[in-house]
């Protein structure tokens, strides 16, 4: 398992521009709690289209900042939903999604403390 914030990764997707890489995460993570009241409301409501839809939005927009393992389970989730939309598959990929968003919320938070200089320092330990 990576951290849940890949600086450097961050910073190559885009282009080395710091103040870009720190504008995409910064409103990605800004917008990951209401995004994962809509999967919840697609997951509630049943419909597998909603949760597609909902979950690929989501899917995309982690593959423009540094998350790597957030943006693997949203990846695994997609493509399971694609493929059945079973619960008993599901439910356990959805945790799994679940729980990368709490740990880039938490490893954001560290982050957003430090200096906005020592993002690099403060996720290559």
């Amino acid at each position: 398992m990576t951290t849940p914030i890949d600086w450097p990764l961050s910073l190559k997707l885009a282009a080395n521009d710091l103040d870009l890489a720190r504008e995409l995460l910064t409103r990605f993570v800004g917008e990951l709690p209401a995004s994962m009241e809509k999967i919840q409301e697609a997951f509630a409501s049943g419909d597998t289209q909603a949760k597609i839809n909902t979950v690929h939005h989501i899917h995309g927009a982690s593959c423009y900042c540094g998350v790597p393992d957030l943006r693997l389970a949203l990846k695994q989730l997609e493509s399971q939903l694609n493929a059945c939309d079973e619960e008993a598959l599901i439910t356990p990929l959805y945790q799994i999604v679940d729980d990368a968003v709490i740990d880039v919320i938490s490893a954001y938070s560290t982050l957003h403390v430090t200096a906005p200089g020592d993002y690099d320092k403060a996720t290559t330990h």
